[in-house]
């Protein structure tokens, strides 16, 4: 079906295949195959338009969400499919079902694959349009993938997904993130860093929360990214002023992984030397407060490490 839509041929049933794809998200019917001849056929239209064809992508997609509100309808079919896969591959009572990355809950295709086919069709629609994720809409990706996860690849999914989107823009317009105003601060500060299901310190999610520690705090101006290629940061205000700096110690100190503990402690580090113009002449007393907080974090560490010893392996880094 997919490879049809190339031949010209079908040029003049690509609008008849996109409605149906749109009823069927909408009904929830055959959604897989749908997002994915959907998003083929977006593709097939220039980005730009032309003198041969004035419609682009992104008058596309604008259409289609002003007409059939494609990003609701995106969401709410997302949420239906994980609780009937949920009910399906995580039941109350009785076994679970050993592999449910690759368990069939619909349309004859695993579930991870399902998970990861509405990643790559919201994100190519994000990209190609100056549509955003609302702030619901993102709390809603976190409480469905990562608290209420079916499996630890589905949260590995997602925490790539949200760094991958976090750091994108629409196609031409520097500055834009695919988060509406708000919707990447509440993300961070209320799922993120607090609560019982917190950022995981694996590898892809300390990437994660380092990608929105650094998007909120630019967005306030309490830094900026700089060098080439824009991935060393510059502190405009006093480190500890910084939302979300707790959550970076608390990686440093606390994270199993080894690599993933350096990386938090690089970051911290870089917080306190690379200061910006606004607080450069506070600099011998923003390395002595490191200092201290770092002195006094570690001792309460090695305290709670003597108890229980395996916690002491990354402060051991630290110190």
């Amino acid at each position: 079906m997919i490879r049809l839509l190339n031949s010209k041929v079908t040029v003049r049933q690509r609008k008849n295949f996109a409605e149906r794809c749109v009823a069927n998200l909408k009904a929830g019917v055959s959604v897989f195959q749908s997002l994915r001849v959907l998003r083929r056929i977006i593709d097939l239209v220039p980005r730009t338009a032309t003198r041969a064809n004035i419609m682009t992508q992104t008058a596309i997609v604008e259409g289609l969400n002003e007409r059939e509100h494609l990003l609701e309808m995106f969401f709410s079919d997302l949420r239906s499919y994980h609780d009937t896969a949920k009910a399906q591959l995580l039941p109350a009572e009785g076994m679970a079902v050993p592999d449910p990355d690759n368990a069939v809950v619909a349309d004859g295709v695993g579930h991870l694959r399902q998970i990861n086919t509405r990643f790559d069709f919201l994100y190519f629609v994000l990209r190609c349009s100056p549509l955003t994720i609302s702030t619901e809409q993102a709390l809603l990706l976190w409480d469905c993938l990562v608290a209420d996860a079916i499996s630890p690849a589905e949260v590995t999914a997602t925490l790539g997904w949200l760094r991958k989107a976090c750091r994108s823009q629409w196609q031409g317009f520097v500055g834009s993130t695919m988060f509406a105003d708000g919707a990447a601060e509440a993300l961070f500060t209320s799922r993120m860093i607090e609560g019982d299901h917190r950022c995981p310190m694996s590898k892809v999610g300390f990437e994660c929360l380092r990608a929105f520690f650094v998007l909120v705090n630019e967005a306030e101006g309490r830094l900026k990214r700089v060098g080439a290629s824009k991935d060393e940061v510059e502190v405009q205000v006093l480190p500890s002023e910084l939302v979300g700096l707790q959550a970076v110690w608390r990686v440093a100190l606390e994270a199993k992984d080894a690599l993933v503990a350096k990386q938090a402690i690089g970051l911290l580090n870089a917080l306190h030397n690379n200061l910006g113009q606004t607080v450069a002449d506070k600099a011998c007393e923003v390395q002595q407060t490191y200092l201290q907080v770092g002195v006094c974090t570690c001792g309460a560490w090695y305290d709670h490490g003597a108890r229980e010893p395996h916690t002491s392996r990354p402060l051991r880094r630290l110190a």
